[in-house]
């Protein structure tokens, strides 16, 4: 049997890592000094969710944390390494070298380097827990980014932002790499395009009888599964005491600006796409935190693809499918909205996907070509579990199948919106990637705070293409699902488990009923990955035609999750049933009223 290949969204994302050493006190000349100080800013300004730095105990400080395949990172300052060592990212290795013009140490992220946070190794590959290098997805390396602003500091940034990063790039003149100085220089001359709010994306026309929310206070994951890397901001440095010699910024955060900060949330915010295209975008998401820190986050603007024996149920309706095998809800999910964020689109009653799978399926050794459509097929399997939902499809991802990061935000804004006003919601999100994107998990954070859940793909193994022993297998947002779970009944808590407002959805296979090969990184010996938090089967028949991987378990769990918010307050716990035979998720247990 042909391992099948999945049709999949992988949304590609940015990451952060807290500042977390600072450098020595000792200064051995005035350049030095200033070589010091100028890398304190780069170091510790990391005032948001793009930290600029990650530090490694014997390696010292790399600047930056996050970067993409080829891009050149340094280690600057201190460090117990030299040119004899060989610093391993994952499970591929690279050589490091010296920086004519600064001394700092330096290496280039293999072109082949796993994506998201991999493990960082010195003269062998990383063990579990080591520190981490954010790889960013080889398209972003040169794209433009997405920044988000805080409103009261918008007029504050746009005036000052050119001759802030003229200042510093002339302050690191003489002491930094020359590629680092030129990407200060052509980062200089750019202009800061139109903001944007990022909650006033289109909600669509669908009505829900008015129900009062009932908010979800997020608490400290106590699951016993491996987390992702938080992505936690972290206080702004005071730039001004720095006393750089060459180098006078004006603060940015007046006393008005902190105080509308603090009383702002997310998707109040403003955001845009920055024109960095053909710049380090790894250097550009370091540069722009250390300049601005929290009044404006960074994030890759986009660059995301969907990718996609005998079948057991061939040409079965999905409704049939699931009564076989998991049974169906009592309820319908009445007065309930699943938000579908996808490839399809909804304008009244009509649905429009332009998306056709550009790749060969295999489907138990059979061929199909021009799958039409994935978030309409999503969608149609939702509905098929709660027929009574209403279905609104948002499109963050173009018919080619690049999706926006900035897109995805505002969408879910949308959805923090439309909660606001009332009635039970849904998120559908069959969509994902290696690297932690700020913009999605601040976003996803403004839903659950209002009591919305989100069943998102847990990933394919086709997402962990190319990767070899030691390398990392990530797909966010899925793998931060036990930070946001949430207080649930006091036996479950006992047992360090608790219900979660952001459900990692695997696939469980119709045909050996239990977890299926499709799943990321289920067939790579040596290469991890977090586990999920629940499964769902996930595949399905449309027109005549195969849709399967996690992108169609997730909306299993969505319909399931509408059958109890028609009745229910909160979210039900649904376990990660393992036991080959067993039936993945009772369908019936989360539906019917009293």
């Amino acid at each position: 049997m042909n391992p099948a290949h999945l049709l999949h969204r992988q949304l590609r994302i940015s990451t952060a890592q807290t500042c977390t050493a600072a450098l020595p006190a000792p200064v051995l000349s005035v350049p030095y000094a200033l070589l010091l100080v100028l890398l304190s800013l780069l170091i510790c300004s990391a005032a948001n969710a793009q930290n600029t730095v990650a530090t490694i105990p014997s390696i010292g400080t790399v600047f930056p944390s996050m970067a993409a395949p080829g891009e050149r990172v340094w280690i600057p300052g201190p460090t117990r390494l030299t040119v004899r060592d060989t610093l391993w990212i994952g499970g591929r290795p690279t050589a490091l070298l010296r920086d004519a013009v600064s001394g700092w140490l330096a290496f280039d992220v293999p072109k082949d380097a796993a994506g998201g946070p991999q493990g960082l190794g010195v003269n062998a590959p990383a063990q579990q827990g080591s520190p981490v290098l954010n790889v960013l997805p080889p398209e972003s390396a040169a794209g433009d980014v997405v920044i988000y602003v805080n409103p009261a500091a918008a007029a504050e940034i746009r005036s000052t932002f050119s001759e802030r990063v003229k200042r510093f790039g002339a302050a690191c003149q003489r002491g930094c790499p020359t590629e680092l100085t030129d990407t200060l220089g052509r980062l200089s001359a750019l202009t800061l395009p139109a903001l944007q709010p990022l909650g006033t994306a289109p909600v669509g026309t669908v009505r829900s009888p008015a129900v009062a929310l009932t908010p979800v206070r997020i608490t400290p994951s106590a699951a016993n599964v491996p987390s992702a890397p938080a992505v936690t901001p972290t206080p702004a440095l005071n730039i001004q005491s720095l006393r750089l010699p060459n180098l006078t910024l004006p603060p940015l955060s007046s006393a008005a600006v902190v105080a509308a900060r603090r009383n702002s949330n997310f998707c109040s915010w403003l955001g845009t796409a920055l024109p960095t295209s053909g710049l380090p975008t790894g250097r550009v998401l370091a540069l722009l935190g250390a300049l601005f820190g929290d009044d404006l986050q960074v994030d890759p603007s986009g660059g995301f693809h969907p990718a996609q024996a005998t079948p057991p149920f061939p040409n079965e309706k999905p409704g049939t499918v699931l009564e076989k095998l998991i049974g169906t809800g009592k309820g319908t999910g009445k007065g309930v909205t699943i938000h579908v964020l996808d490839t399809a689109s909804s304008a009244g009653n009509s649905v429009s996907d332009p998306f056709v799978m550009g790749e060969p399926i295999n489907y138990y050794n059979q061929i199909y070509t021009g799958l039409a459509g994935h978030g309409s097929m999503v969608g149609q399997i939702a509905g098929t579990v709660a027929p009574g939902a209403a279905l609104q499809y948002q499109a963050v991802c173009d018919g080619a199948g690049n999706c926006s990061t900035l897109r995805t935000v505002q969408a879910l804004c949308a959805v923090a919106a439309a909660a606001q006003q009332g009635g039970r919601h849904v998120i559908n999100f069959s969509l994902g990637g290696p690297v932690p994107l700020v913009g999605l998990r601040l976003a996803l954070q403004e839903v659950a705070s209002l009591g919305v859940p989100t069943a998102a793909s847990y990933g394919n193994t086709d997402d962990c293409a190319g990767l070899i022993p030691g390398d990392r297998c990530w797909h966010y947002p899925a793998d931060w699902h036990a930070e946001f779970s949430v207080m649930g009944l006091p036996s479950l808590i006992a047992q360090r488990r608790r219900p979660t407002l952001l459900l990692s959805v695997a696939g469980w296979d119709i045909g050996t009923q239990e977890m299926a090969t499709y799943n990321r990184a289920m067939r790579l010996k040596g290469v991890t990955a977090p586990p999920p938090s629940v499964q769902a089967p996930g595949e399905f028949w449309f027109g005549g035609r195969p849709y399967f991987g996690t992108s169609f378990a997730a909306p299993v769990v969505a319909g399931g999750l509408a059958l109890w918010a028609q009745c229910n307050p909160g979210v039900p716990f649904l376990p990660l049933v393992l036991t080959p035979g067993t039936a993945p998720l009772n369908l019936a247990a989360l539906g019917g009223c009293p």
